[in-house]
Order: C-alpha cells, then structure tokens, then sequence
C-alpha cells in the first residue's frame, strides 16, 4: 500500500509539475504570436499568385524553427544539466528576470520611437520583394522571422527553462514544447485562416489587416513587449 501511496502520488505530483509548466508557457508564447510584421509579411504573401501554397510554406517553416530553436536549447539543457544541483530555481529566474528586462528597455525603445500622428509608417524594404515571393523563399523567410528575431529567441529560451525546470522526461518535456510552439504560431496564421475561410472576401479582408498593422506596428509591440517584460521580471522577484 505505501508503494501504491508513493507511486500515485508521483503521479500527481508529475501531473501537477506538467500543468504548471504549461500554464507558465502561455504569456510567453502570446508574447511570440501577437507580432505584426510576421502577420504583414504573410498578407503580402498571400496577396501573391502562388499566395495559398507559399503561405503554408511561411507558417510551416515558423512552426519548424520554433520548435528547433526550444527544443536545441531543451537537450542542451538537459545534457549539461543546466539546472541541476539544486540550482534549477535560481537559474531560471534569472533567465526569466533577464528576459524581463530585456523586453522592458525593448518596449521603451519600441514606444518612444513610434511615428507620430502626422507621420507615415513604413514597411521594411524587404517587404517590397514579397510581389515575386516563392514557396521556397517564403519558407526562408518564415523561418527567419520566427527564429531570428531577438524577442522570439528570448521568449523561447525563456520557455525552455521553464519547461526543463520541472525535471520531467525528455518526451514530456518535448510535448510541452511543442504545446509553446502551437499557441505561439496562432497569431501568425490567423492570416492563413481567413485567407482559407473568407473566398472572395480574403483579399480585401487582408488588406484592411495590412494597413492597420503597419500603422500601429510599433505601439503594438510596445504594449506586448511591456506586459511581458512586466509579467516575467515579478515572476522572477516572486520565485
């Protein structure tokens, strides 16, 4: 009976490490969805002649890096054993404190250097060659915009040390990763989605999207990169 006891129990005590840790992931993985020049990119791309098969293409190559850029830094964390010893605690806050701070000097920067109301935002010039875009320089590009960009990368190793902090199997650890990565990639196939339900409509649906998120791109990022940073530096403090 104490065996039973003691095995139910690391049952549940296992069940309640995977639920917090996802429970933790999805500020962080939000953080990675709600970001509108990946969202812009993809209206363009859709508004394409190849638009339907280099949208999977983009959405498809964002899913596949995120997940190699967290799971790299899941098995490297458990190799070296990052946060063993009893260390596991402290390591990740810092990570989190870090990251914290990081999105906090980002949102500032982000907010200050928005344009003004008299002022025309613009779009980066690689946006401009997105008219020839391909499946396969789509897939690139998707998967640039998901593994090279700063904040992406800090949110995901964030959630990577959160998901090794649980001490659970690899494959476990694999899954709640791969939970990160799909809530992570909602905001930027929304695009897909409405070009796929809409028909007829898409196209101006999308265009309308387009617009507003290239006008309010940085005050967007501003608040997010804000209520994140926020978020993450008091779980820090708080432990």
């Amino acid at each position: 009976m104490p065996g039973a006891l003691g095995s139910t129990y690391g049952v549940g005590a296992a069940g309640s490490r995977v639920s917090d840790a996802l429970v933790g992931l999805i500020p962080l993985a939000a953080g990675v969805a709600v970001n509108p020049l990946p969202v812009i990119a993809l209206i363009l791309i859709l508004q394409t002649p190849r638009g339907r098969s280099a949208g999977f293409a983009f959405v498809g190559a964002w899913i596949v890096a995120l997940f190699v850029l967290g799971g790299v830094a899941v098995v490297v964390a458990n190799q070296t054993d990052l946060y063993g010893s009893g260390s596991s605690s402290m390591v990740a806050r810092i990570i989190r404190g870090g990251v914290g701070a990081l999105l906090l000097v980002w949102a500032g920067s982000k907010w200050f250097g928005r344009p003004r109301s008299d002022e025309d935002a613009t779009s980066p010039a690689w946006m401009n060659a997105l008219a020839s875009t391909t499946p396969a320089k789509s897939a690139r590009l998707g998967g640039l915009l998901a593994a090279g960009n700063p904040k992406n990368i800090a949110l995901t190793l964030a959630a990577a040390a959160g998901v090794v902090e649980t001490g659970l199997p690899l494959a476990s650890e694999l899954a709640a990763l791969a939970f990160f990565v799909l809530l992570a990639t909602l905001g930027v196939a929304t695009p897909l989605v409405a070009y796929l339900s809409l028909g007829s409509r898409a196209d101006d649906v999308l265009a309308g999207w387009g617009r507003w998120l290239t006008r309010h791109n940085a005050s967007v990022m501003a608040i997010v990169l804000l209520v994140l940073g926020l978020l993450l530096v008091a779980g820090a403090v708080k432990g």
